[in-house]
């Protein structure tokens, strides 16, 4: 590493700092099939939305991001009930990376 480059780096402004860090996404970890999986579902303007986790320590890590639009069908009912769609359709897609493991999943809140 350029020790300059890291100086021009450590003298820029905080909040550009903050930005750049927010748009940096964790880097994906391999799936470990002696462990159970997490998987968060999230269903917004007809799109299933999710990330699967397996624990590492304190931390989960994600193995896995998923978006899947629902079907036209699916995608006209009440938000309740989309969001049921969507948990169905991300828990059929981490299927393929779990291999058949234990999934734990948690759905974001639903207004009705």
């Amino acid at each position: 590493l350029d020790p300059e480059r890291i100086k021009g780096i450590l003298e820029l402004p905080m909040p550009f700092k903050l930005k750049e860090a927010l748009m940096k996404s964790p880097a994906l970890g391999l799936p470990d099939l002696t462990k159970d999986f997490q998987l968060f579902v999230h269903e917004r303007q007809r799109l299933a939305l999710g990330v699967l986790t397996q624990k590492l320590g304190s931390w989960k890590r994600p193995v896995g991001y998923f978006s899947k639009q629902l079907d036209p069908v699916s995608a006209g009912w009440p938000s309740c009930l989309r969001a049921v769609a969507a948990t169905i359709v991300l828990t059929q897609e981490a299927r393929k990376l779990t291999l058949g493991k234990h999934i734990e999943v948690f759905v974001s809140r639903i207004k009705m």
